[in-house]
């Protein structure tokens, strides 16, 4: 293969080459183009231009050689210019000269074809002799094609421009091998036309063959190719472009148009060359060679459709290798212990092999090659010989063995051949089972056999029992199922099989007999009438068919039509019968066919009876022309589909009775009647029959209808039996259904005191197809009022009348548990009172953990609709309740915080919801509080109530865990106290359990019952709004999230102090003149401002108003002004809710020192100096102070 193809050698060398590579060139004979005269030279360039495409070569002969060559006169030039063409002559006369030269051309073309030269050195049989037959003739068609193609650009551009006139015509390139046209001479002279202007056309020029002369010269100047780059597979061929001749000229044409072809021989191809390379490179690299081999290489260059001849023969070796990989050895040989193999010569790659190796698994794998791979191959060398051939010993029997193969000489080791595994001989296999018969038919029987291992043949053997001919073998391979046809019907065959294997045969298995099928017997013969034909029967037979198919006749089936459709109306195993019920008067066909063991035959040809008239026939059955109404029906029929042959006069109908009587219920020509006096549902039979002058015919085929159905009537004879308590049946009679049957019941209940008044109150409980019911869950100790009534399709029938049951008493029903509250020591639990059904509660048995508690059912009922959840719940209810306006207790605006008073509001939110909650209870709703429980503990409970029939069922267990013990209470303490509130601290001002709360509850001491003053976490609190010098009781409480609320504290009492009297407004002071002049404007309704001034610093809530005067006194200085009474006034003091006396004591201080002095309870005043100077107060004293 080169470059991918693999082309074919070429003919041997023509005589006169030289056998083996060498200097030498081949033969070159001279060509009639070289030494021919002119003629010649042009019939071989038109040769030469007939040529194809690249790769393609032309074949030159002489078929002009015995033209003369006539002279005429020169073409015009060609040129693609219209403007030569001056007037139509010329284009008439060019035109003439064209045509000739066109079949002057054919004329050359068909004698080159047909003559035979010696081979030119432009044709590949230069190179390797005569080329085959059918490679010519593919060249020739190859060239004509390409001259019908492109006719003028087979030759070369030098000979165009000279000849301009050249355009041979395309020709088929069939003409080569059938009839050849020989150019048209007159008077034994060349072929010379003449135009219609007495011009002779001209023949080539004889510049023409020194030209293409030349051009080949130059093509076979080209230096052998050089070798270069030579590997054991490969060679890198390199070669010039031709030169030219001589060299101071230039090449008549352009050296990229050239195109190269490399011609390869070996000495074993007995100097046949051949094509290795077509190509317009100067090199190329050849692949696939064959290492220590001689090679000669050859260039032949082209241009177009011209070749210049070979060049010199270059030779070249490859250099040996290592040997190719050998084939797999193949078993010549085998025995229990050995196994011979032999293997063929490998290719040696130009050194002679020294040894092969011959290497297996020693057993290893088992002839399991695809677990063989590059990673995991463990073989062990078995020889390395110079042989072909080697025994290899000591293995075990029936053993598989994977062997491989590579060959060794002086330059290295082939690769391994592929894996073949052989095996051991062994011993022959057991005797087999008998065949047995997968499928039989009356050709052929299938046969299979059980296989019991991979390798083992079969061998069949058949024995025909009629024959007597013995055993023959008619299977041998690998196959377990065989189907043997071709065998005759119902005929018995006798079988035996035999397995064999590599190392020998079995014997074989007990015979087996099976038998073909019988083939499907033929037809009958046609029936034939037996006997005298009836009006409405006649008798017939058959005989059997010549082929019945090996095997008796089993059935006849005959069939009969007397229209489009046969109908089978005898099956059995006589040859004949009676066929009855006929019609009269009408043409019947009947058929037969038999059936066999083998099949059913085909009908026998069919055989046509006509019977004889009579009566008429019956008409088509009665039908109603519409729904049936409860009380009559329409009927309506058809004509009979036979007079009998005399027309109809009347028809009559004949009805059957509920009591099985039948009577005539219509006789006319109508073809319908109407049955009146109908009973609802009632079933009802008619049939008609037809008259004619003969009589009456037969009755028609009866037709039962049912009267229109109405709704059933009502179901009577209710039955009740009590069950249980709770369970009850229904029983109940199956009403009439009047005509339709009924499809199911529906029975009612209702627990009304008055049923019948009150039927809307009735619902639905059963409805079905049964005539009884089970009715359960019902309440015990209830008085049920049952109905019933039937439906079908006619619609619903009346309710029965209304039974009623009362059911007995019951134990009572399920207690259910609901809230519960849970302390340390008890649980108060509530439960709803269940049903009594029937007989009152006694009392309710109570399970706590171990302990069984029975509780009297008047004792746990709550009878009031506001329930008290514990004492100290009922305590602070009333305490909210009531209003107490002289000791009310609020905490401090200024010690309060948000956190506390949130925690008041949640309680009081949460104490409304209480009270809501339980004021939509019922009063049926029981309570009962379980005590002595122990702390942080888990119990289990549940209950159960008792009357006087029994026990009712325990509700479900409610598990719970009691809570821890609350944290015992703190001491209270007394830290500050007023005339009008107390503050407490209690716990040293820390809080003594996490997440408390505490209580701190205040004793009326009117109602003698405990108020809530303080709610939080904190350990302070302030109650005000006290009376003064008051004894008041407090109690404080813990409450923990987890344990509960705790116990009270003991009491603690804790006293008001006494309060003050109120403020008084500041006393107004004026004086009064003992002169009575200038103190018209200090009177008492006037007093001076700047005295008022001096003492506004007194606020107090005036009540009263007292007017107190001094005694006359005498100013120290004297003077008009100087002497005066002082009189002060004041309001007492008010509002005070006490009833006590009350003191006033009046101050005096001078302006400067502001040192007030307290002056006598009798208010005289001595006035020294200005009044101005002076500063009175005033305050207030209880009496007993």
């Amino acid at each position: 293969m080169i470059n991918g193809t693999t082309p074919q050698y070429f003919n041997p060398l023509a005589a006169g080459y030289q056998a083996g590579p060498g200097p030498g060139g081949p033969h070159i004979y001279q060509s009639p183009l070289i030494t021919g005269g002119g003629q010649a030279a042009a019939a071989a360039a038109a040769a030469a231009a007939a040529g194809g495409g690249a790769g393609t070569h032309t074949i030159h002969t002489a078929a002009g050689a015995q033209q003369s060559n006539v002279t005429h006169s020169p073409s015009p030039p060609h040129s693609n210019n219209n403007q030569y063409h001056k007037d139509e002559r010329t284009q008439r006369q060019h035109t003439k000269l064209l045509r000739k030269l066109e079949q002057k051309h054919r004329e050359v073309l068909n004698a080159a074809l047909t003559t035979q030269l010696p081979p030119s050195p432009r044709k590949h049989t230069e190179v390797n002799g005569n080329a085959r037959k059918h490679q010519q003739n593919q060249q020739q068609q190859q060239h004509l094609q390409l001259h019908q193609q492109h006719p003028l650009q087979h030759l070369h551009p030098g000979l165009l421009q000279q000849h301009p006139h050249l355009h041979p015509q395309q020709q088929n390139p069939n003409q080569n091998h059938q009839q050849q046209q020989q150019p048209h001479h007159r008077n034994g002279t060349s072929s010379q036309d003449t135009s219609e202007d007495g011009e002779e056309s001209s023949s080539m020029p004889d510049e023409e063959d020194d030209n293409t002369q030349s051009i080949v010269e130059h093509l076979s100047s080209v230096p052998s190719p050089q070798v270069n780059e030579i590997t054991s597979r490969s060679a890198l061929f390199q070669w010039a472009a031709p030169s030219p001749l001589p060299p101071h000229e230039s090449l008549p044409f352009n050296v990229h148009d050239l195109h190269y072809e490399l011609l390869l021989s070996d000495p074993g191809k007995e100097n046949k060359y051949k094509s290795i390379f077509k190509g317009s490179s100067l090199s190329c690299m050849v692949q696939d060679l064959r290492p220590g081999q001689e090679y000669t290489v050859r260039l032949q260059v082209y241009l177009e459709q011209l070749h210049g001849s070979p060049t010199e023969a270059s030779t070249f070796n490859t250099p040996p290798c290592e040997p190719d990989t050998p084939k797999t050895p193949t078993l010549i040989a085998r025995t229990k212990n050995s196994l011979q193999l032999r293997w063929n010569a490998a290719v040696d790659n130009g050194s002679h092999i020294t040894n092969y190796i011959l290497e297996y698994d020693n057993g290893k794998y088992n002839g399991m090659i695809h677990l063989i791979n590059a990673q995991n191959c463990d073989f062990v060398e078995v020889c390395k010989t110079k042989g072909k051939q080697f025994t290899v010993n000591k293995l075990h029997p029936s053993m598989c063995y994977i062997f491989r193969l590579s060959a060794v000489n002086e330059y290295g080791r082939s690769g391994y051949s592929d894996l073949v595994k052989f095996n051991t001989a062994g011993n022959p296999p057991p005797q087999p089972a008998p065949p047995t018969l997968q499928h039989a038919t009356a050709a052929s029987l299938k046969l299979a056999w059980q296989r019991r291992s991979p390798s083992e043949g079969f061998t069949l053997q058949m024995n025909d029992l009629d024959l007597g001919y013995g055993y023959k073998n008619i299977y041998t391979g690998m196959d377990t199922v065989y189907e043997c046809v071709g065998l005759r019907r119902a005929t018995t065959f006798q079988f035996r099989v035999k397995a064999e294997n590599e190392n020998g045969q079995s014997p074989f298995s007990k015979e087996v007999v099976f038998k073909t099928l019988p083939a499907c017997p033929g037809r009958p013969t046609k029936p034939q009438v037996k006997g005298k034909i009836h009006a409405t029967a006649f008798k017939v037979k058959w005989d059997q068919p010549m082929d019945t198919g090996g095997a008796d006749i089993q059935l006849y089936h005959l069939e009969i039509s007397s229209g489009a459709m046969y109908e089978r109306i005898y099956s059995g195993k006589e040859s004949e019968t009676m066929i009855e019920r006929l019609s009269p008067g009408t043409a019947y066909q009947i058929r037969v066919l038999c059936e066999g063991p083998g099949g059913i035959s085909t009908f026998s040809e069919p055989s046509t009876v006509t019977t004889e008239p009579v009566a008429p026939r019956p008409p088509q059955r009665p039908y109603c022309s519409g729904a049936p109404t409860p009380y009559a029906a329409c009927l309506m029929w058809d004509k009979p589909d036979y007079n009998g042959g005399a027309p109809i006069l009347e028809y009559e109908m004949e009805v059957e009775l509920t009591n099985k009587t039948r009577q005539s219920c219509y006789r006319g020509k109508d073809l319908f009647c109407v049955v009146k006096d109908l009973r609802p549902g009632e079933m009802y039979t008619v049939q008609v029959r037809a008259y004619n002058r003969i009589g009456a015919g037969e009755w028609s085929e009866e037709y039962s209808f049912h009267a229109g159905a109405a709704p059933p009537n009502a179901p009577k004879e209710l039955t009740i039996t009590l069950k249980s308590p709770t369970h009850l049946t229904v029983i109940w009679d199956e009403p009439h259904c009047n005509g339709a049957p009924i499809s199911e019941y529906i029975l009612q209940s209702s627990t009304a005191p008055d049923a019948e008044a009150e039927q809307s109150l009735f619902q639905t409980v059963y409805h079905g197809q049964q005539r009884t019911a089970e009715l359960k869950n019902l309440a015990p100790f209830t008085n049920y009022h049952f109905r019933v009534c039937a439906v079908n399709s006619a619609g619903s029938s009346r309710y029965s009348t209304t039974f009623s049951q009362k059911t007995p008493a019951a134990p009572p029903n399920v207690p259910v548990l609901g809230q519960h509250k849970i302390t340390a020591k008890s649980i108060l639990i509530c439960w709803e009172t269940p049903q009594s059904n029937g007989s009152q509660i006694t009392h309710y048995n109570i399970e706590c953990g171990d302990r069984v508690i029975t509780s009297d059912a008047a004792s746990t009922l709550c009878r009031s609709t506001r329930t008290r959840t514990s004492g100290d719940h009922s305590k602070r209810s009333a305490r909210r309740d009531e209003e107490d306006d002289e000791a009310v207790s609020d905490a401090d605006e200024d010690d309060s915080d948000p956190e506390e008073e949130e925690e008041v509001e949640d309680d009081a939110s949460e104490a409304a919801s209480i009270a809501s909650a339980t004021l939509a209870e019922k009063a049926n709703r029981n309570e009962l509080l379980i005590e002595d429980l122990h702390p942080e503990s888990v119990y289990k409970l549940r209950i159960q109530a008792v009357n006087e029939i029994g026990t009712g069922p325990f509700s479900g267990y409610i598990k719970f865990t009691t809570a821890p013990l609350p944290p015992k209470p703190p001491k209270l303490e007394c830290i500050q106290h007023g005339f009008s509130h107390l503050k407490l601290r209690w716990g040293e001002g820390k809080n003594l359990v996490d997440l408390a709360r505490y209580y701190v509850e205040l004793e009326n001491a009117r109602t003698g019952e405990y108020q809530n003053v303080y709610t939080g976490t904190r350990s302070t609190c302030k109650v005000m709004k006290l009376h003064e010098l008051t004894p008041y009781t407090f109690r404080i409480a813990v409450k923990t999230k987890h344990a509960g609320m705790g116990d009270y504290s003991e009491d603690f009492v804790f006293v008001t102090s006494a309060a003050t009297p109120n403020t008084i407004k500041a006393p107004r002071v004026y004086i009064e003149p003992l002169n009575g002049g200038g103190s018209g404007n200090n009177s008492p309704a006037h007093p001076p401002s700047s005295v008022n001034g001096s003492v506004s610093n007194l606020n107090t809530i005036v009540q009263g108003s007292t007017h107190l005067t001094t005694g006359q006194t005498t100013a120290a200085g004297g003077g008009a002004g100087g002497a005066g009474v002082l009189t002060i006034e004041w309001q007492t003091s008010r509002n005070n809710p006490f009833a006590d006396a009350i003191e006033y004591v009046l101050q005096i201080a001078k302006s400067k020192d502001q040192d007030f002095q307290e002056i006598s309870t009798r208010f005289d005043l001595q006035l020294v100096g200005d009044i101005r100077d002076y500063h009175l107060r005033l305050r207030t004293l209880w009496a007993d102070w």
